[in-house]
């Protein structure tokens, strides 16, 4: 049985059902600078988990899904997904699906302002 919760009890999850691209973002203003995007994903289809690489989900930074996103694979079905570049000092980040079949689950999501991939952290999470 899939875990389909990486951080803290809930996570988004999506059925894929149709070929339009969908965006899950939130808008951010970050004054501008070099950001850092990250995502935990799992895929789940025919009742197995799956690869996730840019022909099913894609970051959204900018307000633009981003296929430069970088792909790692860190067990148990999930993958960290990462993507560093220029933010706007207002704009839209998240996650894009781009896959128009099987589940997909999004958790921990963060911004960071600086160019270095770092551990993800949750302050309602706790110590």
């Amino acid at each position: 049985t899939p875990t389909f919760v990486k951080f803290g009890n809930m996570a988004a999850g999506v059925v894929a059902n149709d070929t339009t691209d969908r965006n899950f973002y939130t808008s951010v203003t970050t004054g501008g600078g070099t950001h850092t995007l990250s995502a935990y994903v799992y895929r789940y289809y025919a009742g197995l988990a799956g690869i996730v690489d840019n022909t099913n989900v894609q970051l959204f930074f900018n307000n633009a899904a981003q296929a430069g996103t970088v792909y790692q694979n860190i067990g148990g079905g999930w993958w960290r997904l990462s993507y560093t570049g220029t933010a706007n000092a207002t704009d839209n980040f998240g996650v894009t699906l781009v896959e128009n079949s099987g589940v997909i689950v999004i958790d921990g999501v963060q911004l960071e302002a600086n160019n270095l991939l770092t551990s993800y952290t949750d302050g309602s999470l706790g110590t």
